[in-house]
């Protein structure tokens, strides 16, 4: 059988809750991993792991056993969706887990949905209950529960679109060790490679000032402009490339004198552990610092 080839639905962050009509959600936990698509033929007898980006992943070969159990209890060739963790936690396992020779990185499989089985009408039919019932029912028969590999995620409420509280929601997800937590809509089916407003993320962030030592000039699309400015956390040169405006870019490239040395106004996830920024993204230039 051909390998099946799949670009992961992907969620967006919460627009006005006014747009989202009254809806169910349920409330999964967001976890500090790696997105990836793990696709299973039972029958043949291999399975087969691509990152978001399609690339191949050989570093999960422990989960692959119990994947072939839970194939062979779902009946047909399939594709789970997940988040690959590192046993040793992100910081220290991300990087072992994205090598690309054979080794295993003592990683675990995250299951959190079901985007393909072979004979299903369409991908985008199956609404989401009915895709993590099928995951369940699938550890039920296998006897996978227990697995020390791979792992379903858990839905752990479901909530009206009146009832979303978004930073009670962040607290919580945070002091149960989570990222953050996404909110998925039950009766939405699965978007094969776009971001829908059918699954909703919501994690913590903080801001930090710091000053403009620099910029990166830009490649590609952005060659002639900045392609990130370059900020000074702490002691640690970062580059932050997201949140700043095609205006912006070229401003700085070509004026870069009226913003090095400014303050700017950075959120990121967190600290890593290295004393640099994950995930920064710049919220505004502070004019007034």
């Amino acid at each position: 059988m051909q390998l099946k080839i799949f670009s992961p639905m992907l969620a967006t962050s919460l627009p006005n809750l006014d747009t989202l009509g009254d809806r169910f959600w349920a409330i999964e936990p967001k976890l500090d991993g790696i997105r990836v698509i793990a696709t299973v033929d039972a029958a043949q007898g291999w399975v087969t792991f691509q990152t978001r980006n399609g690339h191949p992943l050989t570093t999960l070969g422990s989960c692959a056993p119990d994947l072939l159990k839970l194939g062979a209890a779902i009946g047909k060739p399939c594709s789970f969706d997940g988040e690959a963790i590192a046993g040793a936690g992100f910081y220290d396992g991300a990087g072992k887990l994205m090598k690309k020779d054979d080794t295993d990185a003592d990683g675990i499989f995250a299951i959190f949905d079901l985007p393909w089985v072979e004979g299903w009408v369409t991908t985008d039919g199956v609404p989401y209950l009915a895709r993590r019932q099928a995951i369940t029912d699938a550890f039920t028969k296998a006897g996978l529960h227990s697995s020390e590999r791979i792992k379903q995620v858990p839905i752990f409420d479901t909530i009206t679109t009146s009832c979303i509280d978004p930073e009670a929601l962040v607290q919580k997800a945070i002091s149960l060790g989570w990222e953050g937590v996404v909110l998925k809509d039950i009766e939405a089916p699965y978007y094969q490679g776009k971001r829908s407003k059918a699954w909703i993320k919501l994690k913590g962030s903080e801001t930090y000032d710091c000053p403009i030592v620099g910029f990166v000039p830009g490649k590609g699309r952005f060659d002639g402009a900045a392609g990130a400015l370059l900020i000074n956390y702490l002691g640690t040169v970062v580059a932050v490339g997201s949140g700043l405006s095609d205006e912006l870019r070229l401003a700085i490239s070509d004026q870069p004198h009226l913003y090095i040395g400014k303050v700017a106004e950075v959120q990121c996830q967190e600290i890593t552990p290295n004393g640099s920024m994950r995930h920064p993204t710049l919220v505004k230039i502070r004019w007034d610092k």
